[in-house]
């Protein structure tokens, strides 16, 4: 069903108003008033770029626990995207992969499962294709994508599913580490923790002890400096 986007903003703008104040309230009033800018037309026809303001917005309706107007805002933005990807897919497949991986994770925090796997799961599609026409050794669309496909799949209780998932994050991890290990190290860290619990929760004990402690070794390596033990301090330059 099409919303009225700007029916939507004046609804928001009350719940906001009624709101305890806070950083979330702030910062999503400033996200309505931005997007309203945007809309531009006075017709409800959003101008160009105008989906920054929006995640914005759906991040903060997110954490003040309005979880279906978070919906509404990143259904929003997954519809910019998709407009922007039907006019030059090449170069914005990546950030409609990146907005249906967010609606999915909003849809998930909503309870409403299957609407999330279905988002989360052409979200991977197209990270995939994407990587495949475009190599590049540090982007981390895919692995994210993967990421947000486990969660969904974990919430859903297909821990099968989402063990498998979980795996591949890992190695898509891996590849990025080999490239720029101090932005993507942690990354393999936590999703091998990922992967250990759900492997744990499928009674694979074995295989989530070696997860958990290359996990642990991932993460001193990189906190630590080369030649200091962990847990001393280095000496001084």
């Amino acid at each position: 069903m099409e919303v009225d986007m700007v029916a939507w903003l004046d609804g928001v703008a009350a719940k906001l108003a009624e709101s305890p104040r806070g950083r979330e309230v702030t910062t999503a009033e400033e996200a309505v008033r931005l997007y309203r800018q945007r809309l531009g037309t006075g017709d409800g026809t959003p101008a160009r770029n105008s989906s920054r303001p929006l995640l914005r917005l759906s991040s903060d309706l997110e954490d003040l626990g309005l979880l279906e107007d978070a919906v509404v805002a990143a259904q929003e933005v997954c519809r910019l995207s998709r407009q922007r990807a039907a006019e030059r897919p090449d170069n914005v497949y990546p950030d409609l992969g990146a907005s249906l991986g967010n609606l999915a994770r909003v849809l998930d925090r909503a309870d409403r499962g299957e609407e999330a796997l279905a988002f989360a799961e052409e979200s991977v599609q197209l990270c995939r294709e994407h990587a495949t026409r475009h190599p590049d050794p540090v982007s981390p669309h895919l692995a994210i994508a993967l990421g947000v496909l486990t969660s969904v799949l974990t919430s859903m209780n297909r821990l099968v599913d989402a063990e498998a998932a979980a795996a591949e994050a890992v190695a898509q991890y891996r590849k990025l580490s080999l490239t720029e290990p101090d932005m993507f190290t942690i990354g393999v860290a936590g999703s091998l923790n990922y992967q250990a619990g759900l492997l744990t929760g499928l009674g694979r004990l074995d295989q989530a002890q070696a997860c958990l402690v290359e996990a642990t070794a991932l993460r001193q390596r990189r906190l630590c400096p080369p030649g200091v033990a962990p847990g001393t301090t280095p000496p001084p330059a």
